[in-house]
């Protein structure tokens, strides 16, 4: 294990010299410049940063937590994710497009305590107190250069892990991490295949450079992306359902549901507002502003058009009882108390895709859940100069001004949902047109409205 550590080490070292445009180089790049969500921006002004990361990290490799959850399957099929958040959603969710349930699960907040032994621990401060030190000396990129000494032993437990499970196929959840490119050179030569599963959102967002043996696309506009961004490398593409699709798609897919009440809008929520509160580090494309700037323009068009009603779907974040009247007046600001109500709280979002007829909101995973799912919906791109594409068929349900947001909010609550996904070409989008679908209809549409009775029950 010393040994593997002092490897993997000098590996990261050594990244910064690779050649140009090679694998390596291109995940260096990534480490050193894309954007974490790990520390928030005050961490940017903190000199001790990677001192606090080292102290964390050596924390977290002496919790004593199990470095990995394991299943009993004989398989080698391992997953791993930063969190331990949707675990079995995950497992299921590879039992359901491979056929087979995983054997284990690796998350990076546990997976280092592999590294639990006292001598180990002290090669481990001694390699990475000059790192800290130059975190102290050097503020640029000094947050990315911080999390690189808790990636250090991540990585090393990563490894560690598939030297004792060699030729495993591994599924990478996290690949929007600054490190998972360098993972996947790491762990390449170790695994059958490294499977990278990012979320259906824009790849541009998090990952226009990604490595890895198969890449799982889960929306048509990552298909249509792929034909753009040329530092995406893989051998295989798959195109699996949405992530979260089996704990809901059974509800839509079965026909059982209450149809949208016409003139109703959905609004929901990235809770931009809190995140900047907090410090959060901005996702792209300027949302606190777009999203407050979607607001303003609801409010217009609701004092025009008295006949349409908005249901306000809020973020977890927002619906804690205690800021629970916070956010009411913060999204009072904007839209008079009387022309919103808010959705159930106890109810997922992705189980109320029922409750509007139409949706609009700025960029954010549910917009895809909801297309996937069969449901019209219009996405507010204003100040977006890079999404969508203008030859992609989103351009169609992409509004940046009031004006426009009127004539589509009209246009769509005059057609049908077959005639609004028709007339926007955007067939490709919802889950009939998926491979798993056209495999598994009778399961789709039966009776009880499951796709798979047993991965069903593991994900409720």
């Amino acid at each position: 294990m010393y040994l593997t550590f002092l490897r993997v080490a000098f590996d990261y070292c050594s990244l910064p010299f690779s050649k140009e445009g090679s694998q390596r180089r291109l995940a260096w790049q990534c480490m050193l410049t894309n954007t974490t969500y790990r520390l928030d921006k005050t961490a940017d002004r903190q000199a001790s940063i990677g001192f606090r990361v080292l102290y964390r990290t050596v924390k977290r490799i002496r919790s004593g937590q199990p470095a990995e959850l394991s299943f009993g399957n004989r398989n080698s099929h391992v997953y791993y994710d930063a969190n331990h958040n949707n675990a079995d959603l995950k497992k299921a969710y590879i039992l359901a497009h491979r056929g087979i349930e995983p054997n284990a699960f690796l998350s990076k907040e546990t997976i280092v305590t592999y590294l639990n032994t006292p001598l180990l621990v002290l090669l481990y401060c001694a390699v990475s107190a000059p790192l800290a030190v130059a975190c102290m000396l050097i503020k640029r990129n000094r947050t990315n250069r911080a999390l690189h000494i808790a990636h250090l032993a991540e990585a090393t437990a990563l490894v560690v892990y598939l030297k004792k499970t060699p030729n495993c196929s591994l599924y990478d959840f996290a690949p929007y991490h600054i490190d998972s490119n360098w993972l996947f050179t790491l762990a390449s030569p170790l695994t059958k295949e490294y499977v990278k599963l990012p979320s259906p959102g824009p790849l541009t967002t998090h990952h226009s450079t990604l490595l890895c043996d198969v890449l799982v696309v889960s929306s048509a506009y990552q298909e249509f992306e792929l034909t753009r961004l040329k530092n995406i490398r893989y051998t295989k593409v798959e195109k699996w359902l949405v992530e979260r699709a089996l704990s809901y798609i059974h509800l839509y897919s079965s026909g059982d549901f209450e149809q949208p009440k016409k003139s109703t809008i959905g609004y929901y929520s990235h809770a931009s507002w809190l995140r900047a509160q907090a410090n959060h580090r901005e996702i792209g494309f300027n949302i606190l502003e777009s999203e407050e700037t979607l607001l303003s323009a609801l409010a217009e068009f609701l004092n025009e058009h008295n006949e349409f009603k908005l249901t306000l779907f809020l973020h977890p974040r927002e619906r804690k009882s205690e800021r629970m009247e916070q956010t009411i007046n913060y999204y009072t600001r904007f839209i008079p108390r009387e022309h919103f109500e808010i959705a159930d709280s106890t109810l997922p979002s992705a189980l109320s895709f029922h409750r509007v007829d139409i949706s609009v909101s700025a960029l954010s995973t549910v917009l895809f859940e909801r297309l996937f799912s069969g449901f019209k919906t219009l996405i507010w791109n204003y100040g977006m100069t890079t999404f969508p594409y203008e030859d992609s068929e989103l351009i169609n349900i992409s509004v940046s001004d009031k004006a426009a947001l009127t004539n589509r909010l009209l246009d769509a609550s005059r057609e049908t949902t077959d005639s609004f996904f028709e007339n926007n070409g955007l067939h490709g989008y919802r889950y009939t047109a998926y491979p798993y679908f056209v495999n598994h209809e009778a399961y789709f549409i039966s009776a009880g409205g499951t796709v798979n009775d047993a991965v069903i029950q593991s994900v409720q």
